[in-house]
């Protein structure tokens, strides 16, 4: 129960109102969790929510407010989901899972529980039960757009193109962003229908440049027409925007690493996903040249090839491979 103007000055309580009306007001309610312990739904609400880059204390607070209301008000659904999301943005999609079950049990039409419940199944690759979530979230009308994405993501997984093109086909008509736009060029370039991905990879490509999928899926298209230099050429572009990736990560990396009064797990958690990704987009990058040597070979452009086949070589893991491409390119005829 939250105080009331019997029990607590009117200030706390007005402030309490002003900060959970029309925008939330962080700073505001954590310190009236943090002053009253009768304040324990405004920390709920803060424990919801996450900056950016978190502190100690934030997490801390978050877990310590979250987890004491769940004890207090373990059947309220607005406190288990508000735990499923804590887990959620922490990255632990398997202990979301378990509140987001909870909060179905005690609300079954719970919107935000229901659509975090789908993509947490989808990072786990619980794909078959992702699947039947959004069929229950179609049927009730949930977030349509949403929805049909992260159906037509587990189809695909499963190989089930129909389905997954059927899906997309719908979910483009509701939403225009280069995340679905690239999943939507995925699938059409997996069914070979080329020029409708293309499109809709280049929309990908242009609404957000940082997006690498897109120009390495324009170079497959390119690849599927036996297109030798607008192959290379796209691969050309893919291997400049996971450079950029690398770069992004490192300085990302460092940052958290240097980071002060971050709280350690959620340091950690990060540290490890940015060492992660720099891992994948690096092997991106020498892929990408590799490819991009290979298909400027293809189209007699022994220049750019073996300059492609250089920076392949960078990555010690494909050496020995681009050192077999340059001896061919070397020994082919003009």
């Amino acid at each position: 129960m939250m105080p009331d103007a019997k029990t607590d000055p009117p200030g706390n309580l007005l402030a309490y109102r002003r900060a959970n009306c029309l925008r939330i007001d962080r700073v505001v309610l954590s310190g009236l969790a943090e002053s009253d312990a009768r304040f324990l739904e405004a920390g709920v609400i803060v424990g919801r929510t996450r900056s950016m880059t978190p502190t100690s204390k934030e997490i801390a607070n978050g877990r310590l407010w979250l987890t004491s209301a769940f004890a207090k008000w373990p059947s309220s659904p607005s406190v288990t989901y508000g735990l499923g999301a804590f887990h959620q943005a922490g990255g632990d999609c398997r202990s979301a899972l378990t509140f987001y079950d909870k909060t179905l049990a005690l609300e079954p039409l719970h919107e935000a529980a229901q659509l975090g419940r789908l993509i947490c199944l989808s990072y786990v690759k619980q794909h078959a039960e992702a699947i039947a979530q959004a069929g229950s979230m179609l049927a009730a009308n949930i977030e349509e757009g949403e929805t049909r994405y992260w159906r037509a993501w587990n189809e695909r997984e499963l190989g089930k193109l129909v389905e997954a093109r059927a899906d997309s086909d719908r979910m483009k008509q509701i939403l225009y962003n280069d995340r679905a736009m690239t999943l939507a060029g995925q699938i059409e370039y997996d069914q070979d229908t080329l020029e409708i991905a293309e499109k809709d990879l280049a929309d990908a490509a242009r609404l957000n440049p940082i997006n690498c999928i897109a120009p390495w899926y324009l170079g497959l298209v390119q690849l599927k027409r036996q297109a030798w230099t607008p192959t290379a050429d796209a691969f050309a572009k893919a291997m400049s925007c996971y450079e950029s990736a690398v770069a992004y990560d490192r300085a990302k990396l460092a940052e958290m690493q240097k980071a002060e009064n971050v709280d350690e797990s959620f340091r950690a958690s990060q540290i490890a996903g940015f060492e992660a990704a720099i891992k994948d987009d690096s092997s991106q990058v020498s892929a990408s040249a590799f490819n991009a040597a290979v298909n400027y070979a293809r189209g007699n452009n022994r220049e750019k090839a073996l300059a492609f086949c250089d920076l392949a070589a960078r990555d010690p893991d494909r050496v020995k491979q681009a050192a077999e491409l340059r001896a061919m390119i070397v020994k082919s005829p003009t």
